[in-house]
């Protein structure tokens, strides 16, 4: 697993995962995650430091649900 520079990210900052605007709460570099909280719920979550970025991911997508995978 290719590993992040996760020196260039800074807690209690504002950061992307994918289009959501999110801010960063903890980071465990050991394991490449980061603890979130997202602007629109404040729902806290953690998730892999690969998801997170300076600008929103706009891309377009197919859900796995329409392809057979995931139960919710």
């Amino acid at each position: 697993m290719e590993k992040i520079d996760i020196s260039k990210f800074r807690l209690n900052s504002v950061y992307y995962y994918v289009d959501q605007k999110i801010i960063l709460l903890k980071i465990f570099e050991d394991i490449q995650m980061v603890k979130i909280k997202f602007f629109t719920t404040e729902m806290e979550r953690i998730v892999d430091v690969k998801l997170i970025s300076l600008k929103p991911i706009c891309e377009r997508s197919i859900s796995i649900k329409l392809l057979g995978g995931g139960t919710g």
